[in-house]
């Protein structure tokens, strides 16, 4: 049965004033009108209408940097037990789509668990956003390894570089993540030191994109900024240190 809203303001996206007086028709699970009410025709058959007066509607919104295995815990560590964490990461994604977020890329889950949570989401086992999954954030031995131990994927050399980014590929990863340089939040860690050789990070893209996949990188100085991007990544995450060098 379809689902009608009416007598609402719409907020399109596209930057134009909202639509007073507005009508959204929704049919098997998506929108096929979204604008004026005098642009639309009622179909023939039976809907269910909704009148939302004195309400906005807006599109779903995106939040492309999150980690759903993370609370905002006061040490800045994730760990939970397999079983507690599968529900962390369920209700962390559950509570962005209440927020009115309908889209999370994670860019670093735990244990792969971050995949089986998608699944049942997809098969509409559990209400939740669409996910952008990165799988393990692929890192060189460091302290990092330690203190987020489900996250990280280790990987020192070219060979084992490739051999990270398939293994993401394999659980279903949408983009590979790659830790440039040292995180903030990691005790001992020091933020701004280049972590990857050069080497190590043109396989890393390389590898991925022959598979197709956007390379996001982990990067807050600007050494190991300048030779990501050099290296061709897609997106930077971070750039704390990016003031260093306004050409990059």
């Amino acid at each position: 049965m379809d689902t009608v809203l009416k007598n609402l303001s719409l907020i399109d996206g596209t930057g134009r004033e909202p639509i007073a007086d507005a009508v959204i028709a929704v049919s098997e699970g998506k929108i096929v009108y979204a604008g004026s009410a005098s642009g639309w025709k009622e179909a023939d058959g039976e809907s269910i209408t909704l009148d939302l007066h004195g309400k906005f509607v807006l599109p779903g919104l995106i939040d492309a940097h999150v980690h759903l295995s993370g609370s905002g815990e006061a040490d800045s560590q994730f760990y939970a037990p397999t079983g507690q964490m599968a529900l962390k990461i369920l209700s962390n994604a559950q509570k962005n789509l209440t927020a009115g977020i309908t889209t999370v890329r994670d860019l670093g889950g735990w244990n792969e668990l971050e995949f089986d949570v998608r699944r049942l989401i997809q098969r509409g086992e559990f209400a939740g956003p669409r996910m952008c999954l990165a799988g393990r954030f692929i890192s060189i031995t460091e302290a990092g390894a330690d203190y987020y131990v489900g996250m990280y994927r280790v990987a020192d050399g070219v060979d084992e570089v490739r051999k990270a980014v398939r293994e993401q590929v394999k659980h279903g990863a949408d983009v590979i993540k790659m830790g440039v340089t040292g995180a903030v939040l990691v005790e001992s860690g020091v933020p701004g030191a280049t972590h990857y050789n050069v080497d190590e990070m043109q396989a890393l893209v390389d590898e991925a994109k022959k598979f197709g996949k956007p390379v996001a990188m982990h990067a807050h100085g600007i050494d190991g900024i300048t030779k990501a991007v050099d290296a061709g990544v897609n997106t930077l995450e971070h750039g704390t240190y990016l003031y260093q060098d306004p050409n990059v």
